[in-house]
């Protein structure tokens, strides 16, 4: 007998719990979460997902069982999704890599905020706006830059 999950990736999606308690939570979260499920199933790998301690907390920001299954090698991968300097430094300072999304990290993933806005823009003139106003907030762990995105019309 070989077990079908000998050579099984597993990933862990770690994120910040304050993302679930907004009454008006972006849809891209549920995608993201319903997206590595999918990609997990397609790939043969067992994927995870996990609430952080939330931020402000002297604990650990992993749960105890997830932070037993990496000391142990049993997980290959680690998306952090929203944790605070606090908690990334934990992970750093304890050897864990992992990758970052809207948090600090040694590795972050991050959007193409150029194509975004034009992709956008070229929409919103289709459909005849001529006013047109980006609003964006800057999250506390990118620097500011200015930029300025052409658009084809």
């Amino acid at each position: 007998y070989v077990s079908p999950t000998l050579h099984q990736k597993y990933i862990a999606l770690v994120c910040d719990p304050a993302f679930f308690w907004v009454s008006n939570l972006s849809p891209f979260w549920a995608m993201l979460i319903e997206y590595s499920r999918f990609r997990a199933q397609e790939h043969n790998e067992a994927f995870s997902l996990h609430l952080a301690a939330p931020a402000g907390t002297d604990a650990s920001p992993l749960q105890d069982s997830l932070w037993a299954d990496i000391q142990a090698g049993r997980v290959d991968g680690l998306i952090a999704i929203g944790l605070d300097i606090r908690a990334a430094e934990w992970l750093e300072d304890r050897g864990v890599k992992f990758a970052a999304f809207a948090g600090p990290g040694p590795y972050s993933v991050i959007m193409d905020g150029d194509e975004l806005a034009r992709i956008g823009l070229r929409e919103l003139l289709r459909r005849g706006c001529r006013r047109i106003a980006l609003c964006s907030g800057i999250a506390p762990h990118r620097h500011l830059e200015k930029a300025t995105v052409p658009v084809e019309t």
